[in-house]
C-alpha cells in the first residue's frame, strides 16, 4: 500500500522542518495535543499555534512533492507514487520502487 509505505518516510521528513513547525507538528498530528493546549506549552497566541501547524503541514507537502509524484483515488488518497528527485529521501526510506 503506497499511503504505508510513504508513512515510513514521515518522521525523517519532520525532522527535516524549522525546529518549531515540527515540534507543534508532531504534537498535533501524533500526540493528539489540542492547538490551544500547544499555544500554551510554545508560549504563543492561539493564532500563532494555528499558523505555525499550517506552515509545518505546507512545509512537509512541499517536501513530499518535491520527491514525489501521486497518483489519488477520488477521495484524495495516495494510491501510488513514483519518485522524480533522486536522493530526496537518503535514509532507507521505500522511495525508489519503481526504479
Amino acid at each position: 500500500n503506497a499511503t504505508t509505505e510513504l508513512a515510513r518516510c514521515l518522521d525523517s521528513l519532520i525532522d527535516q522542518l524549522p525546529d518549531d513547525q515540527r515540534r507543534v507538528l508532531s504534537m498535533y498530528e501524533f500526540d493528539g495535543v489540542s492547538q490551544l493546549d500547544i499555544a500554551a506549552l510554545e508560549s504563543i497566541s492561539l493564532s500563532g499555534a494555528k499558523s505555525r501547524i499550517q506552515r509545518g503541514r505546507a512545509s512537509l507537502e512541499a517536501m513530499l512533492k518535491s520527491c514525489c509524484e501521486f497518483q489519488l483515488d477520488r477521495r484524495g488518497n495516495v494510491v501510488d507514487y513514483e519518485t522524480v528527485n533522486d536522493g530526496c529521501c537518503d535514509n532507507g526510506c521505500v522511495w525508489n520502487r519503481h526504479e
